[in-house]
């Protein structure tokens, strides 16, 4: 995601796919890392040199961020335009930092009317010992197929 022409290349493929009929989901899982919420205590406790790390992170994220808006745009333009059936959805941890993002809330108002909050326990997710992960997740969408019933308000 973080070069142009892959993306180019990405939203391609699905504007292709919409024209021959084909129905998309496009399933967007970004790095966290930047925004995960050890990066709070790590900016606590590390130093100034930490500090700059999780800045980079946070820039290369933007980038990365910037660049989904611009084929969400792309791809629902085209949707638009031509017809067909795509959707998508965006899952990170349920308390990273970046749900909190100004271009993520936007994406989030514009593509995403759906939320889910699964946690990995409740659909087999354990450990190497076989011991359940409750991993928590959330998931916003515009496909109801993974979402609880009602629309969040």
């Amino acid at each position: 995601m973080s070069q142009c022409e892959v993306v180019d290349q990405v939203v391609g493929w699905i504007c292709t796919a919409l024209e021959m009929s084909l129905k998309v989901f496009v399933w967007i899982s970004l790095p966290c890392t930047a925004w995960s919420t050890w990066q709070r205590v790590n900016w606590k406790c590390g130093g100034e040199a930490t500090r700059q790390k999780i800045c980079a992170e946070q820039e290369d994220s933007y980038t990365l961020l910037r660049e989904l808006a611009r084929a969400l745009q792309q791809v629902y333009g085209f949707k638009q335009r031509v017809g067909g059936v795509v959707y998508s959805a965006k899952e990170w941890p349920r308390y990273c930092a970046g749900w909190k993002v100004d271009d993520v809330k936007e994406m989030i108002g514009t593509y995403w009317p759906w939320s889910a909050q699964p946690d990995g326990c409740a659909f087999g997710l354990s450990d190497d010992g076989g011991r359940p992960l409750r991993k928590q997740w959330t998931i916003y969408t515009d496909c109801l197929l993974y979402t609880s019933p009602s629309p969040r308000d």
